[in-house]
C-alpha cells in the first residue's frame, strides 16, 4: 500500500496544503491470488457505508476506479448493498474516478508499522 492524495485539483498537494484532495491509500495486489470483488468486499466491511464519515473532505470515505472494469465491478457492490436494504439507504461512500495521484509525504507511509502499533498493513495482510 502506499498512502496518497486523491481526488483533487490542488498541485502537488502535503498534509498542511491539501486543498481539495482526500487522503488514501492505493492497494497493490495480484488478481492471480485476489480479485477485485474480493478486494471491494473487504473495503465494504471495513467502512459504514451508509454514513459520511466525515464533513471534511480530506477524510471523506471514497473508492476510486483505474479503469470501466473496476468502475463498474464497484456500481455493481454498490447496487448489491443497497439492494439488501431494499432501497430504505444510500451508499454514501463517494465514487469516481482516479484523476491524478499524488504520493504523500514518506512519515505518512507504513506509519503504524513505523510507530510500533501493527495498523492496516498488518490487519488488511491477516485478512485478505
Amino acid at each position: 500500500m502506499t498512502c496518497v492524495y486523491v481526488g483533487g485539483t490542488t498541485v502537488w498537494p502535503n498534509y498542511q496544503a491539501m486543498g481539495d484532495h482526500t487522503e488514501g491509500v492505493v492497494v497493490y495486489y495480484d488478481p492471480e491470488v485476489l480479485s477485485y470483488k474480493e478486494l471491494l468486499d473487504f473495503f465494504f466491511k471495513q467502512h459504514n457505508p451508509w454514513s459520511n464519515c466525515s464533513s471534511r473532505r480530506q477524510y471523506m470515505s471514497g473508492a476510486w476506479w483505474h479503469n470501466d472494469k473496476q468502475r463498474d465491478a464497484l456500481k455493481e457492490k454498490v447496487a448489491a448493498l443497497e439492494t439488501n436494504k431494499k432501497g430504505q439507504q444510500t451508499v454514501k461512500t463517494f465514487l469516481g474516478p482516479v484523476t491524478k495521484l499524488y504520493r504523500a509525504e514518506e512519515y505518512h507511509q507504513k506509519y503504524y508499522s513505523k510507530n510500533g502499533e501493527g495498523g492496516l498493513d498488518a490487519f488488511a495482510s491477516a485478512q485478505l
